[in-house]
């Protein structure tokens, strides 16, 4: 059976939530499955035992986490010899218009060329809003996007198209072959 490493870093906990459908989905595709909180991994955490890796960040302020690019940087070579996907999360993704298009391929591009990775593939995932997390500042920068999108601004929403995500999951592992 085929082995996946699923990286992941998260800020609020959707991307972790994200990366436990993907692990599910990928498994129900007949492929082994390890969610790694590249926040956790030990210093000398290698991808050799796997056969492929999707690597799953979320965009905060057209950032994707440092210690996300310090692992896809470590990691370029493996990634891109490999199956390999990236997984970017954002409430951008929900966006149909050139500037949010615009905006997500910049986030993307500035990833590569901070990592050394040129993803062949690129997921973009609506995230969440949590405002139960936020801290205040952030909390009414967000509600007053949320407005401006016609979002809910009062409670927490969770925006991932999860049968979308099912989907990508199941491409996914189709391109990993046996080992």
């Amino acid at each position: 059976m085929a082995r996946c490493a699923i990286a992941y870093a998260t800020k609020e906990g959707h991307t972790a939530k994200i990366a436990a459908r993907l692990s599910l989905a990928l498994r129900a595709a007949g492929l082994e499955v390890d969610p790694i909180d590249v926040s956790a991994a030990p210093a000398d955490f290698s991808l050799e035992p796997y056969d492929a890796a999707l690597v799953c960040a979320p965009i905060h302020i057209e950032e994707y986490p440092p210690h996300m690019i310090g692992f896809a940087r470590r990691h370029a070579e493996w990634l891109a010899a490999h199956p390999s996907a990236f997984v970017s999360v954002s409430l951008a993704a929900l966006g149909t218009d050139e500037e949010d298009i615009e905006g997500l391929a910049h986030c993307v591009s500035e990833f590569a060329i901070a990592t050394g990775w040129q993803p062949a593939r690129v997921e973009h995932v609506a995230g969440a809003l949590v405002f139960s997390q936020y801290p205040f500042f952030v909390r009414q920068v967000m509600k007053a996007v949320a407005r401006q999108h016609n979002l809910p601004a009062n409670a927490d929403t969770d925006l991932t198209d999860y049968a979308r995500l099912e989907e990508f999951a199941r491409e996914f592992a189709a391109t990993v072959p046996a080992s």
